[in-house]
């Protein structure tokens, strides 16, 4: 490389030599950053791979746990469910009977009370006396 710069500055040695001794210092400066950076966030990787090993740890056994409480409640459901649902059911057709016993019943009432009511007309037909017809007054009783 020395000699690529002594031939862009053939006039001149001494600032050839000057150039290559500044790119070797510049080289050597970006070395050592760059050797450093290595070695001191080398226990920054190790430290943050160990954090997030910590914490992918915890979340596969929350995780687990989680799928643990699922299955559990599952078979709970399988359990309990199907009983519930007879129970449900047998609860509709009970409601279902009261309603159409009901719906007869008011049909009944109704009937009853329709009959009751011209009952009850004709009670106050034959206990009303029929209103007189109207007499014409004779003259001499109209006199002072």
């Amino acid at each position: 490389m020395g000699k690529v710069i002594e031939r862009l500055c053939r006039c001149d040695a001494e600032r050839a030599n000057y150039l290559v001794r500044c790119l070797k210092a510049w080289a050597a400066y970006l070395g050592i950053l760059c050797l450093g950076g290595m070695i001191f966030s080398a226990p920054l990787y190790v430290w943050f791979d160990r954090s997030l090993t910590s914490a992918d740890a915890s979340h596969q056994q929350e995780i687990a746990r989680m799928q643990t409480v699922n299955q559990e409640l599952m078979v709970v459901i399988k359990d309990r469910l199907p009983p519930i649902v007879k129970q449900a059911d047998a609860a509709i057709q009970a409601a279902k009977g009261a309603a159409s016993k009901a719906g007869t019943a008011a049909n009944k009432a109704t009937a009853a009370a329709k009959s009751a009511n011209t009952a009850v007309k004709k009670v106050e037909e034959v206990l009303d006396p029929p209103t007189p017809a109207r007499a014409r007054v004779p003259d001499w009783l109209n006199t002072p």
